[in-house]
Formats: C-alpha cells, sequence, structure tokens
C-alpha cells in the first residue's frame, strides 16, 4: 500500500483556537507575538531621510550597539541591530539622538529582501521603532562621552580602520597606563573600541578585531577591590537587628543573606558572620 504525504494548511480564520475571535484582537494578537524590547548605544547619528508621500513622511534610520552577557574572558561583545522609525518617533531621533546615546526601544521585527544592481537576491532584517526612551542620566552620558573622547587626542586615532594592526592597538593601550589612566578607565576605552571594529569585520573591512586580544595579557590591574559593607559593619548591623524591638523579626533573614554572600578575606567567623578579636 502506498502512502501519500498529507499536509494540512490552516488559515488565521479558521484555527481552532481564533474561533469567536474577531479579526482586531486577532490582529492584536499577531501585533504581541512580534515584539522586541533592546537597549543599547547609538553607534552613529540616526540617517535622516524623507519619502516622497503625499505626507512626506520623515524617516529615521540608526544601529544599536546591543551588549551580550560576559564572556568566558569576561569581555563584552555586542550585537548591532538596525533599526528604523517614521513620523513623530524619527523627528524626535532627528532632534535629541546622537551617537553613543543610550536608549531603550520597543517595537516589531521586519523582514523584506530586494535584487542589488548585480542581480543578486539579498535579505534584509529591521527593528520598526515604535516606542524609544533615554536610558541614562546626563552625568552617564557625560562619562561615556569622555571614553569615546580620548582616543581622539591620541595619534592613533588619525589611522585609517584597515591600518590599524593588533601592535597599534597593544601600543596604545600600554600608553594610556603609562600616561597614568587607571586600569578600569583602559577597560572603558578598549570597551567602545572593540565593538566598533567588530562591526568593520562584519561588514568585511577588515580580517581580524586589533582589539580582540585578551585584556589582562598586556596591562597591570591596578584596580583596588573595592568592599561595599566591611565585615565589622555587617556584624554591627545583626547585633543592631537582633537587639531591636521592630526589626529584630527581620534578624534570621538578614543572617542567611550574609552567611551566602562571598568572603574575600579569610576572618575569624561563627556562622559566616565575623567577630571581631
Amino acid at each position: 500500500m502506498q502512502c501519500k504525504e498529507i499536509v494540512f494548511v490552516f488559515s488565521i480564520e479558521s484555527r481552532p483556537d481564533s474561533y469567536g475571535t474577531s479579526k482586531s484582537e486577532q490582529k492584536k494578537e499577531e501585533d504581541e507575538m512580534n515584539k522586541v524590547i533592546l537597549m543599547g548605544r547609538l553607534t552613529k547619528a540616526p540617517e535622516i531621510k524623507y519619502l516622497q508621500d503625499d505626507n512626506k513622511t520623515v524617516m529615521a534610520r540608526y544601529t544599536l550597539a546591543v551588549d551580550r552577557r560576559y564572556g568566558k574572558d569576561r569581555e563584552r561583545e555586542a550585537d548591532f541591530i538596525s533599526c528604523v522609525t517614521f513620523g513623530k518617533n524619527a523627528e524626535f531621533a532627528e532632534l535629541y539622538l546622537k551617537k553613543g546615546t543610550k536608549i531603550v526601544i520597543s517595537g516589531r521585527i521586519r523582514t523584506g529582501n530586494y535584487t542589488d544592481s548585480e542581480g543578486v537576491k539579498r535579505y534584509s532584517s529591521n527593528v520598526v521603532v515604535e516606542e524609544h526612551f533615554f536610558a541614562e542620566s546626563k552625568k552617564a552620558l557625560a562619562n561615556y562621552n569622555f571614553v569615546v573622547n580620548v582616543p581622539k587626542k591620541e595619534e592613533f586615532s588619525h589611522k585609517k580602520v584597515d591600518d590599524v594592526k593588533l601592535s597599534d592597538a597593544k601600543i596604545f593601550l600600554i600608553k594610556l597606563q603609562r600616561d597614568g589612566r587607571g586600569y578600569s578607565s583602559i577597560h572603558s576605552i578598549r570597551g567602545v573600541l572593540r565593538p566598533a571594529f567588530q562591526m568593520a569585520v562584519d561588514d568585511d573591512l577588515i580580517l581580524k578585531n586589533p582589539f580582540g586580544f585578551e585584556f589582562g595579557t598586556i596591562l597591570v590591574n591596578d584596580s583596588q577591590k573595592r568592599e561595599a559593607v566591611s565585615l565589622e559593619d555587617e556584624t554591627r548591623f545583626l547585633e543592631f537587628v537582633k537587639n531591636d524591638p521592630h526589626y529584630n523579626r527581620y534578624y534570621d533573614a538578614f543572617l542567611r543573606i550574609l552567611k551566602n554572600r562571598k568572603k574575600t578575606k579569610k576572618e575569624p567567623t561563627v556562622d559566616g558572620i565575623f567577630v571581631p578579636g
């Protein structure tokens, strides 16, 4: 007996879970399924265009650098997401967004394809931004701009992207430390340059990221490890909670929290809590 493949094709209207659902509700459901929320920094100022329609709609296009989770070597990497927005949102982008601005966006993914001048079919993917908000204070933005401007003062900044070698990147960072820059500051500067050069790699402008090396191989980590709360402070705090008629009910909870903290020093303890000598 010969078996034939049976293919079932359902339209949205014929899905079992859509019975009794209006088309407007189905459209809302589809929109909720295609929802994107991202936070990142603009790689450059938005590109503004005016569409040739009756309303002369404004369109803004920009690339958002979105950090990934830390890798094994504790170095951040980023994904570069193409975003496009229209109308009032585009006007807002033109007025207030610039290179380095950190924003949160929400929108939907839109895919498409086109044939280039050589007859090759190309595929595209963008996030159509429906809302965007500032994601940092003016002070934080000022600190970021400071980090971005440091390389501009160095001879390194006058090189073309494809002329920068691995040795150039290492010499540049070593010079920063010799000039008195702190380890954490240099780490932040490299955190800006590394994804920028990675874009050049992804666009086939260069073969290898010159800032892709392990950070600790060339610089001395002279940063001091900070302790938010000392062991002595923890002991005094627990003593206060234990003897206070109102807060003593929370003593066991605070004790469990502090017992789970990571100890950085080997001190005499009882149940994980420092005991003064």
